[in-house]
Order: C-alpha cells, then structure tokens, then sequence
C-alpha cells in the first residue's frame, strides 16, 4: 500500500474518532442538562404570585384543590392540639421517695454522731496530754485508741455517704448543717426537719409533678391514667413540672424559717431537689400515636376542580387562589405522569432531550462555523461541556432546590470565565444558550433571557 494511502486512511480514522468523541460529548451535555428541566406541566405553567398568564388554562381531567404546605402544616397543628397528652399516675413513687429522704437524713444524723465523737476523743486526747503523753500514759493510751477509732469510723460514714449521694459535706453549708461536729449544736431538730421535708415533697406529689415541662405539652388538655382509670380533659395548669415543683418547695421552707440565714432553707430546697421525681409519666407511644392518627385525619384538598372546567383565563394576573390551583394541577399531573406507561415516559424524555439539545446545537453550530480549530479539539469541547454543566447546576441549586430568585444565579460568573479561557464571541454565544435553558428551567421567563 502506498505511504500517501496509507496516512490518508489513519487521518480520515482519526477523524472518525474524533467525530465520534464529539457527537457523544454532545449527547451527554443535551442529557445531563435535561435531567435538571422541570416536566410536563411544572414547564409549561410555572407561574408565580403577580404574574400574567399568556393563555388560557383549562382542566384536561378532574384534581383536587390542595392546601399549600404552610396552611397544611398549620391545620395540622391545630388538629393535633385536640389530642391530650397520655400520662399514668405512679403513686408508690412517693413512697419510695419519702424512704429514701428519711433514709438520707438517717444516714447524716449517723455522720453528725461520728464528727461528735471523734470531736470528743479529740478532746480527751487533748485533756490527757496531748503529744507529750500526760502523767497517765495507760488512759491516755486508751484516748488515742478511741481517736483511732473514731476517726475511721468517720471516715467509714463519710465513704459511705459519697457512694450513694451527691452532696459534698465537706463545705461550709453541711458542716453548718451538721454543727461542725460541736456537742452544742443542737439547734436543728432532725427528726423534725426530715419530716417536714418529706411533708413538703409527698404534698408536692399528692398535687400532681409532669415528667414533661410544661412549655413542651403542645396539647389543649391531658389525659391521666391512674389504675387504669382515664382522668381525661385535665388542664396541664392545674399540675407541676419539675422547675415549679422546686420553686414552690423553695417557697414553702422559707415561709416555715424565716430568717434568711437559717441554713435549713437552702439545705432543705438541695434535698427536695435530689428525691423529687415526676410522679405523672408522660406515655410517649400513645400520645404520638394517636397524634398521628389526628394528622392523618387532616384532609389536604379545600375543592376540586372538574374536567374541562377553566383554572384561570388568559392575561390575568396569578392571585393565591388561581396559583394554589394551578400547583394542585402540576402535581396532579405529575402524579398520573407516576403511573404512565413506559412509552409516554420515554416521549417525555425524548422531547426534553430535543429541546435542549436544539438550543444547545447553535452553539456547537457556531463553534464549526467560526471557531473550526477549536470545535476540532475534542479536550476544549470537553473543557467547555463540564463548565456549561456546571452552571446548569448551579442554577438549579440557586432557583429550584434553595428557591431563591432567578436573578440571583451567578450567569456574569460563567460569561466572564468563557472569556477569559476561550475568547468573547464564544463567551457571548455561551451565555445566551445557557440563559435559554435557564429560562425554561425557571418557568419559561423571556424577561430573564434578556436580562
């Protein structure tokens, strides 16, 4: 075979690559730009709040009215405020609490008596001699035994007050509490003040403590089940939650010790705080299920519109009502479109891809018409597919997804980085291609092709 033939044939392959090559960049530019148009319907009538319409509308088939989200959402909220907060009365929750509050009381009384005695071995200690031993070293021994004793003994409660409770006796408020381990200081009666406490909390829980705060109920009335009975269409008001609980129980130990230095107030509102537990459990299940049962109840249409019946006429201007039916329209388009067969599907499809892919053609066209080195070089057609996609999808981002203004995508971006990579002619002819498919990606607005 002749060399000339021979290199003839390799050039017109490579051409043939090469045209392949950029047939399917072209391909997959038109069909990944497609996927990003709105369908059917959503093209053809995306109107908006003040718009004119430029034809007529009328109803191919008969579709419900539907509420828009936020009067649904709203609706909603209303619906299930009728539905009560399930919560079940534990009463022996007070009992437990009251043990444990004595119990408690029970076991600081245990380690006032151990700071006590070990303050009076201390003493004796002291009193037979102190370091040097006294004239009595076989008492004295005694003594310092005793303050060995007592010491651990101490050091025993002490241990054993930490690993059930979180108080730290060793501040100034409980050693105050306590009297500092001084024999005098039988100012506070204990028996006394532990059943005052209990007194103050068992009061608490007779009037009834909410395991939900109240500012989270979002219901009308509760509904409270004690032994199976329902105590139904109760205020929520007429209960506690926790911060009230405290507050009051605050209240009442400063109406009972007036003087504000009494160390029992504060001491008293730390107990109460530590035992107090709800008694009216809130019944989570039940309450969101029956929610959801009241929500579903909620019907989302408001009317219906019959087949061949008019949606809003030509050149009118869009109002609230005649923009809910026109949305009610598209999505009950797109919900028969869901169940169409595969054929309509793909003419849909089809006809997406051909609308793109014509508008996109004038830019290739140009390309070949004057820029024919460049429409050779398959890598520059590459570079410019990947960029012209992008800013399809930043679009769709700006108006569809975060639904933000038209106006708001950054097209110049595109326009100036076209000129700067490839040259003016090619940025201008770009930028109009791609403000044709934005349009009809927004709703078919010639105002933003021109802009």
């Amino acid at each position: 075979m002749p060399l000339k033939r021979k290199q003839k044939l390799l050039t017109d392959s490579k051409k043939r690559i090469d045209l392949r090559n950029r047939v399917i960049i072209f391909v997959s530019l038109a069909i990944l730009t497609s996927l990003f148009l709105p369908r059917g319907k959503g093209l053809e009538y995306n109107y908006e709040l003040g718009d004119i319409t430029e034809e007529e509308i009328v109803a191919e088939f008969e579709f419900d009215i539907y509420k828009d989200d936020a009067k649904y959402l709203a609706d909603q909220k209303v619906a299930i405020r009728e539905v009560p907060y399930y919560f079940e009365r534990k009463d022996e929750i007070k009992e437990e609490q009251s043990s444990r509050i004595h119990e408690f009381l029970t076991v600081l009384q245990k380690v006032r008596r151990a700071r006590q005695n070990l303050k009076e071995a201390q003493q004796q200690w002291w009193e037979a001699g102190g370091q040097d031993g006294g004239h009595n070293p076989d008492y004295f021994s005694r003594v310092q035994a005793r303050v060995k004793t007592d010491s651990a003994s101490l050091a025993q409660e002490l241990s054993n007050f930490s690993a059930s409770y979180p108080f730290d006796l060793s501040n100034s408020e409980w050693r105050e509490f306590l009297g500092n381990g001084e024999l005098t200081a039988d100012k506070i009666n204990y028996e006394e003040f532990a059943t005052f406490v209990v007194n103050i909390s068992r009061g608490l829980w007779t009037h009834g403590i909410l395991s939900v705060n109240k500012k989270n109920i979002h219901a009308d009335v509760i509904d409270i089940v004690y032994e199976g009975i329902h105590d139904q269409k109760l205020n929520a008001g007429d209960f506690l939650d926790i911060p009230e609980a405290l507050g009051k129980a605050r209240k009442e130990l400063e109406s009972s010790y007036l003087s504000p230095n009494d160390i029992r107030r504060s001491v008293g509102t730390k107990i109460v705080g530590e035992f107090l537990r709800p008694n009216l459990i809130y019944n989570n299940t039940k309450t969101e299920k029956e929610q959801a049962n009241k929500r579903a109840e909620v019907s989302q249409a408001i009317g219906r519109v019959s087949k061949n019946e008019r949606i809003v006429d030509a050149n009118t201007r869009i109002t609230p009502e005649s923009l809910q039916k026109i949305k009610s329209y598209i999505r009950a388009w797109l919900e028969q479109n869901e169940k169409a067969t595969f054929l309509d599907i793909l003419s849909v499809w089809i006809a997406r891809f051909l609308l793109v892919g014509i508008v996109l053609s004038f830019f290739f066209t140009f390309l070949r018409t004057y820029r024919q080195a460049l429409f050779e070089d398959n890598k520059m057609i590459l570079l410019f597919s990947t960029m012209y996609l992008m800013m399809v999808a930043v679009g769709w981002t700006f108006s569809v997804w975060l639904g933000l203004s038209e106006y708001a995508i950054p097209i110049t971006v595109a326009a100036m980085v076209f000129t700067v990579l490839l040259d003016a002619r090619i940025a201008v002819m770009a930028t109009v291609t791609l403000a044709i498919i934005l349009a009809f990606m927004v709703g078919n607005k010639l105002d933003f092709v021109i802009v």
